[in-house]
């Protein structure tokens, strides 16, 4: 019998147990009942294959293979949308599909600028911005619009640095990224500029979602602290660096980590002598959340700025606060870092 493959032959009738089939046993072609063959189905998987005794070489098996694979459909096909520019745009619903994943990260807060004063003077840095909120959702596709309007909202921009006696500037808070009416995320609070005392700032608290994200680490003159690491929401920038009335200069702290290994650091804190801080480091295209930025750090010569604090990782990422200077010269101090944009991610199933 010539080669045809199985999608040429014509359909079959109706089968029943005493038709005849062509078997190959022992390289010879033979008949044998259907019924026969049947009966040892329940035994197929313990029959071994045998290149020698059964007429079939490797190729022909690995051929059979093929035409099965090319001829059946994928049995997981989807599409992904990501959407991480900042503005308004629209997702439309792709023919033929079953169901959609959604998930929305929100925009980081900036960090506040660290404070300004006289040597001998208590100078807080400024405090972290915090992460956004992320959120996830799984929809039927049956009951979403053909179109739905989006928006990618952006970071908060740091505080300015100062360049006055004075307390730092407030980072702004990051904004909501949403999915229509469907799900949303908040963005993260702006971190506090540094005070121009021993106070501590607060700590900028965490974009709202399904999951919240990390808050920004406090700046102070002497005990700043890291942005609050996560494991999936964005995290929070690092508190900028201060000075005591001892005019002792403070390292910037580290931003928040993202993940348990960590899967991505945060921004290494800004060294003395007015050291900037790291960014965050984030995975633009993937739904997951930015580090946070790390601290800068203080400057007490009154001819140089303090240390900027770095920007947070994408996505979402709260940025460092920045560091404090000294006054009665030049210097500025340091201005907070940028939160990162948030996201939008639209997974269809077909």
């Amino acid at each position: 019998m010539a080669n045809v493959k199985i999608s040429e032959l014509t359909d079959a009738g109706p089968i029943v147990g005493p038709e005849l089939v062509e078997v190959v046993q022992g390289g010879v072609n033979k008949k044998a009942a259907l019924s026969a063959i049947i009966s040892l189905a329940g035994d197929a998987e313990s029959v071994d294959y045998d290149n020698a005794t059964s007429g079939l070489a490797a190729t022909d098996v690995q051929a059979a293979i093929d035409e099965l694979v090319a001829e059946a459909p994928d049995s997981v096909n989807c599409q992904v949308d990501v959407y991480s520019t900042p503005g308004a745009t629209s997702w439309n619903k792709p023919v033929g599909a079953a169901f959609v994943s959604v998930i929305c990260i929100g925009g980081g807060g900036g960090g506040g600028s660290g404070a300004m004063a006289n040597a001998g003077s208590a100078r807080g840095g400024g405090a972290g911005g915090a992460g956004g909120g992320y959120s996830a959702l799984d929809l039927a596709a049956a009951g979403l619009l053909s179109t739905v309007p989006l928006t990618v909202r952006s970071g908060g921009t740091g505080g300015s640095g100062v360049i006055a006696v004075g307390a730092g500037q407030a980072g702004q808070a990051g904004t909501a990224s949403s999915f229509g009416a469907y799900l949303s995320a908040a963005g993260g609070a702006g971190g506090a500029g540094g005070n121009q005392s021993a106070t501590a700032t607060g700590a900028a608290a965490g974009g709202a979602g399904l999951y919240t994200g990390g808050n920004g680490g406090v700046g102070d003159d002497t005990a700043n602290t890291a942005g609050a690491a996560t494991q999936l929401a964005p995290a929070g920038g690092g508190g900028g660096g201060g000075l005591n009335t001892s005019n002792t200069e403070v390292a910037g702290a580290a931003g928040g980590t993202v993940g348990a290994g960590p899967t991505l650091a945060g921004g290494t804190g800004g060294t003395t002598a007015g050291g900037a801080g790291g960014a965050g480091n984030g995975t633009a295209s993937v739904g997951i959340g930015g580090s946070g930025g790390g601290g800068g750090g203080s400057e007490n010569t009154n001819t140089l700025n303090g240390g900027a604090g770095g920007a947070g990782g994408a996505n979402g990422g709260g940025g460092g606060g920045g560091g404090a200077a000294t006054g009665a010269g030049s210097a500025s101090s340091g201005a907070g870092g940028a939160g990162a944009p948030g996201l939008v991610l639209v997974i269809t199933w077909f």
